[in-house]
């Protein structure tokens, strides 16, 4: 069964620059999917198409059978709370506490005044402090997030959420800020959630061999048009040169 399905998605900036022309896929429900592609082709505005971070020009977005792209913002607000995202850049709170930062993923079940004032329930802070520990930082929940270091921050991230009971989890370009050893732990946080809960992934990556070594399934971008779907097995040399507009290595 799908969760996900983008049909004849279009976005087109200042009139003339299509970040995104005509991309069509589904996305079933528990599977961990990977874009890849050059800077530039697209990956990040499908990412944020998805929840309306960005509207798109032309097409439909459908998450759990409804459409993103005809709500109004009440109805946006409610399917936000079923997809989590993380971000490059962490978009944390950096002088807040980690216990915070995870408790504003609760934010989209609140009414304005309750959000405002930062009022949640004890089963909230169980929870958080619940998450925090299965990923190894409840040590640090009453750390403000400035003291992390980026690896932490995009654990944080992660368990931001989680905590909002998610159908669907985004990420544009989880790890690529982060070093070597620090990029896999978080990939290897992201593949355990999506194994042990069922939460489908849709991820950016930069890195070609991650996405081969994480995802079920692989999708390629170049210039804002699928090039490429398939298992990680199809990605030969020969299709990723296509990919990133790139010659064999042996020609």
């Amino acid at each position: 069964m799908a969760i996900l399905e983008i049909s004849g998605l279009t976005k087109i900036y200042k009139s003339t620059i299509k970040a995104l022309d005509s991309v069509s896929f589904s996305v079933k429900k528990g599977e961990f999917v990977s874009i890849i592609g050059p800077s530039g082709a697209g990956k990040s505005t499908l990412i944020r198409c998805i929840n309306r971070l960005v509207d798109a020009t032309e097409g439909t977005i459908l998450v759990a059978d409804e459409d993103v792209t005809k709500m109004n913002s009440t109805e946006l607000r409610r399917l936000r709370t079923k997809i989590g995202m993380i971000f490059q850049n962490y978009n944390l709170v950096e002088k807040r506490l980690v216990i915070d930062n995870v408790l504003h993923g609760r934010l989209g079940y609140k009414n304005t005044l309750a959000g405002m004032f930062g009022r949640y329930t004890r089963e909230e802070h169980a929870e958080a402090l619940k998450i925090l520990k299965q990923l190894g930082l409840k040590q640090y929940a009453y750390n403000r997030c400035d003291e992390l270091s980026g690896g932490q921050k995009q654990r944080v991230g992660i368990a931001r959420a989680l905590i909002q009971n998610p159908k669907i989890f985004l990420a544009d370009e989880p790890i690529a800020s982060l070093d070597p050893a620090s990029a896999k732990l978080i990939m290897d946080e992201l593949m355990n959630m999506n194994k042990k809960t069922g939460i489908t992934c849709l991820l950016n990556l930069h890195q070609v061999q991650t996405a081969k070594d994480y995802s079920d399934r692989i999708i390629g971008i170049n210039n804002g048009r699928i090039v490429f779907d398939g298992k990680p097995k199809q990605l030969n040399d020969k299709i990723i040169a296509e990919i990133y507009n790139t010659p064999l290595q042996n020609e």
